[in-house]
């Protein structure tokens, strides 16, 4: 790209000289191309030839040239002539009959015939593409621009008949599945997917987030994602073949305020580079499993856009693909080409062109505000009918730190016991409990039941016995139930625990003794977080049993790890 004016008018004929120098009012005194060139530079870079040029200029024809000026120069054609017009091709003959700067078609022609602007080439990551400038020398010269102007503000409406919320969901689905690979052993494919049964598992302790009758959206497609997610904010991380949890960063987050957790999950899919949201588009087919795009300005448009709106206030999906369509249409595309993505759509039709930003940009940006930001509590969605697909939406205020708005204060928590502790063995958790008091109870306790935001566990001897194996102690797992109770554990339940700790239950299993050459080859294999699920209790100074249903999984392991 030439970038001084000079430059950038050498290479134009006499006649395209002249009609830049009737524009600016300039005087050649020579015919010569390269004398012309010479003499028009000094003329036009003149302050007083910009200052008025620049006053005759429309508004159209302005906001191009500040366009320009705050995209630091330069912008590439398609983007640009897409906003604010081409410049018609024409040889010297027909420019001096049609004398196309006497009546520009457009804002571009308005500025190309007055000099201000220029056509050329300029390389962009190793490629070369073709864009509209301003010479360098010319830049310095101009008045600063206007400010961009500001996200849209969508009109807003009343709420719908039907509306779902998934900000109970995200924390609740998150929070089991943590439990969850805390409590098994979970295997991981060549996909870094669980087994089908983990799998399956794991999908059955998700909240319901649509309608039962709808057929929009895909509980395994939430699965993936909140598998995905949770490895990107460092909860759980792949240790060999098996997924496991990144206990300190689980513990902070655990322990972390409400609005916190919220955040951290936010923040993890906002900022991620490898969850490729238009590959879950489906109405889209991609050129090939492995193509991508970079995803997070789109995330950044449709934010930028959602942080204008007020929470809990209404507005139609429809409206914010509209806005952004008219505010920012080349998001996703910064260099506004929009002929070299090959997607298709369901029937194979290929989506080349602008004329298809409806299904393909539209198309995103409905996903993300119906999947991940739904999913995230970002928004809750308003349905017309549940045969139908969600049509509105609102800013939840969970979003408050994601989007940069107020924080609104929490909630006091009533003042009564958050954990009850029943006759029958169940324990029912108020939605106000601390989250890590509540992990520690479900290292022990099964879910059995949600009622409303209460959630059911049952204590069973089998969890205890699983923590006595850990080294837990009975007095310890006791004192833990009187603290989150306030005191009000019932006698029998204090005693059927101690029973179960002492293994005064008659219990029969078939199990292999581990011989370890020393006692610090043993404590190394107990401190493993794969293999201290399948060990069970230590015989000997260098011996501890492996219950016989673990015993292939451990041969294996042992064998690939050097110790058999």
């Amino acid at each position: 790209m030439k970038r001084t004016l000079l430059a950038s008018l050498v290479d134009y004929d006499i006649v395209m000289l002249n009609a830049l120098a009737s524009m600016r009012g300039a005087t050649l005194g020579s015919q010569n191309p390269l004398h012309a060139a010479r003499e028009l530079a000094e003329q036009l870079l003149a302050p007083t030839s910009l200052a008025l040029t620049l006053a005759e200029l429309s508004g159209d024809a302005r906001e191009a040239l500040s366009a320009l000026q705050r995209a630091g120069g330069w912008m590439e054609s398609p983007r640009f002539t897409r906003r604010f017009g081409t410049v018609r091709p024409m040889g010297p003959g027909r420019m001096q009959r049609e004398r196309p700067w006497e009546t520009p078609a457009n804002a571009t022609e308005a500025l190309y015939y007055r000099g201000l602007i220029f056509q050329g080439f300029h390389r962009v990551d190793e490629h070369l593409v073709e864009v509209f400038y301003i010479p360098q020398d010319v830049l310095p010269l101009l008045p600063p621009p206007p400010p961009p102007p500001a996200p849209p503000t969508l009109p807003t409406l009343s709420p719908p008949a039907q509306r779902l919320s998934a900000a109970t969901a995200l924390v609740e689905d998150v929070f089991n599945l943590l439990v969850y690979v805390y409590r098994h052993t979970v295997l991981l494919g060549g996909d870094d997917q669980p087994s089908a049964a983990h799998h399956k598992a794991i999908r059955a302790r998700l909240m319901p987030l649509l309608p039962a009758e709808s057929p929009y959206g895909s509980e395994d497609d939430r699965l993936t994602f909140l598998l995905h997610l949770c490895r990107t904010a460092g909860l759980v991380a792949r240790h060999q073949n098996h997924l496991v949890l990144r206990r300190e960063n689980v513990r902070r987050w655990l322990q972390s305020p409400p609005a916190e957790r919220f955040a951290m999950l936010q923040a993890a899919w906002r900022d991620d580079v490898t969850w490729h949201d238009l590959r879950y588009v489906p109405i889209l087919k991609l050129p090939s499993p492995d193509w991508h795009s970079d995803p997070l300005p789109a995330r950044r448009m449709v934010l930028r856009v959602l942080a204008q709106c007020l929470p809990g206030t209404w507005h139609r999906i429809d409206d914010l693909v509209a806005a952004i369509k008219a505010y920012e249409p080349d998001f996703q595309r910064p260099d506004g080409d929009y002929s070299v993505w090959y997607l298709r759509d369901r029937d194979s039709r290929p989506l080349l062109g602008f004329e298809h930003w409806d299904e393909v940009e539209g198309a995103l940006i409905r996903h993300l505000v119906t999947q991940p930001l739904y999913w995230l509590g970002v928004v809750d969605l308003g349905w017309e009918g549940t045969d139908r697909p969600p049509t509105t939406f609102c800013v939840t205020h969970w979003a408050a730190t994601l989007l940069g708005q107020a924080q609104p204060p929490e909630k006091s928590t009533p003042d009564v016991s958050a954990f009850v502790i029943m006759e029958d063995f169940t324990v029912r958790v108020a939605p106000h409990a601390r989250l890590d008091e509540r992990f520690h109870l479900a290292r022990f306790a099964e879910l059995v039941r949600r009622e409303d935001a209460v959630a059911v566990y049952r204590l069973s001897p089998d969890g205890v016995r699983q923590l006595v194996r850990q080294g837990v102690r009975a007095e310890q797992i006791a004192n833990f139930l009187r603290r989150i109770s306030g005191g009000h554990v019932p006698d029998h339940v204090l005693e059927s625990l101690r029973h179960w700790c002492r293994g005064n239950t008659v219990h029969l299993e078939r199990a292999v003794v581990l011989h370890l050459a020393d006692a610090a080859q043993l404590a190394q294999l107990r401190r493993d977080p794969v293999v201290r699920a399948w060990l069970g209790k230590q015989i000997g100074p260098t011996s501890i049993l492996v219950p016989a249903v673990y015993e292939a999984q451990l041969r294996r392991w042992l064998r690939e790890h050097g110790y058999l």
